[in-house]
């Protein structure tokens, strides 16, 4: 997975209204792989659209960020990978996760 962290240029604020409509379609089209996703704010003021891809590669995020209408907003995109533990991807991960921890706490 891949967070995508798009930071909005502050001054392109004002054009956000009218791409909504085509952001929403973009988002609607791609739902298969935008696992979960929102926006971040500063005292009401949009700051980035975050996103939680489940894509194969960087380069899939990198084409899906750009097709967002949205991106013209941007003023920086950081891609970073991402490991899910919370939903547990699978039943039991997380007690898994914490049993591999405790013997590795034991080991000498």
């Amino acid at each position: 997975m891949i967070l995508a962290t798009c930071r909005i240029d502050r001054d392109r604020l004002a054009d956000m209204a009218a791409l909504r409509a085509a952001h929403i379609q973009h988002v609607l089209d791609n739902r298969d792989v935008i696992h979960t996703g929102g926006l971040t704010t500063t005292q009401s003021i949009p700051t980035a659209i975050v996103l939680l891809l489940d894509v194969a590669t960087r380069q899939a995020a990198e084409t899906l960020v750009a097709a967002d209408p949205y991106s013209t907003l941007y003023s920086d995109v950081e891609l970073t990978d991402f490991t899910l533990r919370i939903p547990e991807p699978e039943p039991g991960s997380l007690e898994h996760l914490r049993d591999a921890a405790a013997r590795e706490q034991r080991a000498p």
